[in-house]
């Protein structure tokens, strides 16, 4: 009995150490598992895609500003003060992407935005540009109380988001250099349009400006047929009483774009449209713009 006791004693003992040992053992398992775990380097995190603008699809714009081109305007309304500041910008305001505009140098060969060297019309006032200096004609409003413009000032504000036609009111060298120098200077050469009623003006141009497009403005008949034999003319733009489909097709027909001035009437500007004038000039800004687009 004595033997019998002492057996079970010593199996209950190698029980418990096979226990402590299994114990032992799987602790020493888990161990290792979580020491090999904590040595494997921790997964790198997936590189969070930076969110990509896409370009803003301007073609739609692109596509309507070079449509309205061809509208050179002379300001938004024709109940504005046409060539001031004001109307230019009422122009661009409504729609327009090129501005039209006659300059005359004064005394200190300035270019500015006038119709005529004479300033009564515009001013009220018994002067003319042409002998006033830069400091004087600062002094002096239109009718309307607007200051007379720089050419330099429009290139400056609207650089080349827009066009522009201007026309040389006197063909001298004064007038014509000062016009080349004033382009050449804004950087502007690339949107911008010579005009002007006399072939001399139109080919001092082409000398200084060769890749200037060139726009003759037509009063009559034989303007117009000394125009189409011109080198230098890409455009001739006629008076609105030649604005016929014999007149758009003998021009075309010549090699040159055909125009018209001054169209400031629905009715005008939708014959203008209908007929398929190349341009036309206005100073029905916004009436144009709307007609072009439709509206």
């Amino acid at each position: 009995m004595e033997k019998k006791k002492k057996n079970s004693s010593v199996k209950l003992i190698a029980i418990v150490v096979m226990l402590l040992l299994c114990v032992g053992a799987a602790a020493y398992i888990v161990r290792i598992v979580k020491d090999k775990k904590a040595a494997e380097p921790e997964p790198a995190e997936e590189p969070v895609a930076e969110e990509v603008q896409e370009p803003e699809d301007t073609s739609a714009e692109d596509e309507m500003k070079a449509k309205l081109a061809h509208i050179m305007t002379n300001s938004g309304s024709s109940s504005e003060e046409k060539y001031t500041m004001a109307a230019l910008d009422a122009a661009v305001e409504g729609g327009s992407v090129c501005l039209s505009m006659p300059v005359v140098a004064a005394k200190d060969g300035t270019l500015y935005v006038a119709y005529d060297d004479y300033l009564y019309d515009m001013t009220g006032m018994d002067g003319y540009l042409t002998g006033m200096t830069d400091g004087q004609i600062a002094e002096v409003k239109t009718k309307g109380g607007s200051d007379i413009v720089k050419l330099s000032d429009v290139f400056g504000k609207y650089g080349t988001d827009i066009s522009y036609v201007i026309e040389i009111r006197y063909p001298n060298e004064r007038n014509i250099m000062a016009f080349v120098d004033t382009v050449k200077a804004a950087g502007v050469a690339d949107v911008t349009s010579l005009s002007s009623y006399y072939f001399d003006s139109i080919n001092s141009v082409e000398n200084e400006l060769p890749d200037m497009p060139k726009i003759f403005l037509s009063e009559n008949e034989v303007d117009l047929s000394q125009a189409m034999a011109a080198e230098n003319v890409d455009t001739i733009s006629v008076n609105k009483e030649l604005m016929t489909d014999e007149n758009l097709a003998a021009v075309h027909e010549s090699g040159k774009k055909f125009s018209a001035w001054t169209l400031n009437s629905d009715e005008e500007i939708r014959k203008a449209v209908s007929m398929g004038l190349d341009s036309y000039f206005t100073d029905e800004g916004a009436l144009a713009v709307s007609i072009e687009k439709g509206e």
